[in-house]
């Protein structure tokens, strides 16, 4: 629940420490442990790890997984034009991510779909405190709305 210490000790080298986060990153990612893994990746830069497409990869994951538009865009956006010699898949999946989320709004059964699943994912590991309570209270919240949003349209096409 909480990044190393020792990737926060200013007193190993930050190669070694860029590394390490990212190791760490791409393990809790597979786990589906965005929070931390972006916690550790945010520590650093690309460019102090041996490998700056792995690096920008994983983070675009897990942005995109917290539902981190922008930052999941512009993340993704520098993996596809600056890392240039990353893999084949790497650049696909970004692709894919990027496509996927111009579909995203704000405010649509869609939002409260990917909320949903956030909490799903949340609950599966065991977080079920305050943020994901929170998550829950906007999920209803906006559900409440939606009905009341088709209730006043239909007594609408009703009335005339």
């Amino acid at each position: 629940m909480e990044v190393p210490a020792v990737l926060k000790d200013a007193k190993a080298p930050a190669f070694f420490r860029a590394n390490l986060a990212l190791a760490y990153a791409r393990a809790l990612s597979g786990r589906r442990v965005h929070e931390e893994a972006l916690e550790a990746l945010k520590l650093f830069t690309p460019e102090q790890t041996a490998d700056p497409a792995a690096y920008l990869f994983h983070r675009a994951v897990c942005e995109h997984a917290l539902l981190g538009k922008a930052d999941a865009a512009k993340t993704i956006t520098r993996l596809l034009g600056q890392a240039l010699d990353s893999p084949e898949r790497y650049k696909t999946v970004g692709a894919l991510m990027l496509l996927d989320m111009q579909t995203w709004k704000d405010k649509d059964l869609g939002a409260v779909a990917r909320k949903m699943g956030n909490i799903e994912r949340r609950l599966e590991l065991a977080r079920g405190g305050p943020q994901t309570q929170k998550l829950q209270k906007e999920v209803v919240l906006r559900l409440d709305e939606l009905i009341k949003e088709l209730e006043n349209k239909q007594k609408k096409q009703g009335g005339s």
